[in-house]
């Protein structure tokens, strides 16, 4: 088993269900960082302790305080837009995620897929996205958003359509690493602290108005 799923599988594991209104200590006093909600529709403007979208399920997050993670099994689809996740978003083969104007204090980390999108969004950890190849047309579009203290990771991919463009790495460095099939693939606009590398990416590959520290191979321009 993978890291990712690793990790995916164990705050699946704990399988409160729809705990958000419910006392999971036993002790009386309800502390929502503890509880699991399942969720299946949407939620909007409320504070939940973990998130879990299970496999087939569509979950919709409108301005939503997440006091722990947010977990997409395979299968599911996730569309988080603004509020605040204060542990990570994780999904392993997702059919779609949509992070929009959040704040995550964690990491975003997709693993495997068909559909990513985040944008304008601010993220303290790493935005990570590996082995996205389908079935289907993957999908993939990172735009206008800023990482505080890691990196921006997309590796391994196979894409119909790849778009990194106009994010913000304000202390870290940016990897755009073997992503091949035959869509178009561009990195433009991106400002990167430290280093910006891209490589053994398939053509069609564009890489264009850049700042960076350092910048190498087919970023170099």
């Amino acid at each position: 088993m993978s890291t990712a799923s690793a990790r995916i599988a164990t705050l699946a594991a704990v399988g409160f269900g729809l705990a958000a209104c419910s006392d999971s200590t036993g002790l009386g006093e309800f502390d929502p960082r503890f509880s699991v909600t399942r969720c299946t529709s949407t939620i909007s403007g409320t504070t939940v302790g973990n998130i879990s979208v299970r496999s087939d399920q569509a979950c919709t997050l409108e301005g939503v305080t997440v006091e722990g993670n947010v977990v997409v099994e395979e299968g599911g689809s996730l569309s988080l837009n603004g509020g605040r996740v204060d542990g990570n978003v994780q999904a392993e083969r997702p059919v779609r995620l949509e992070v929009t104007d959040a704040d995550v204090e964690g990491n975003i980390q997709v693993q495997g897929g068909l559909v990513l999108l985040v944008t304008q969004t601010t993220v303290e950890g790493d935005i990570q996205v590996t082995e996205m190849n389908g079935p289907g047309n993957v999908l993939i579009t990172l735009t206008n958003n800023t990482v505080l203290g890691g990196n921006i990771q997309v590796s391994d991919n196979l894409v119909a359509s790849l778009q990194v463009t106009g994010n913000t790495v304000a202390a870290g460095n940016m990897q755009i690493i073997k992503n091949t099939g035959g869509g178009a693939k561009l990195v433009s606009g991106n400002t990167v602290a430290q280093n910006l590398q891209c490589k053994e990416n398939a053509p069609p590959f564009t890489a264009t108005l850049n700042v960076a520290g350092n910048r190498e191979d087919q970023c170099a321009q």
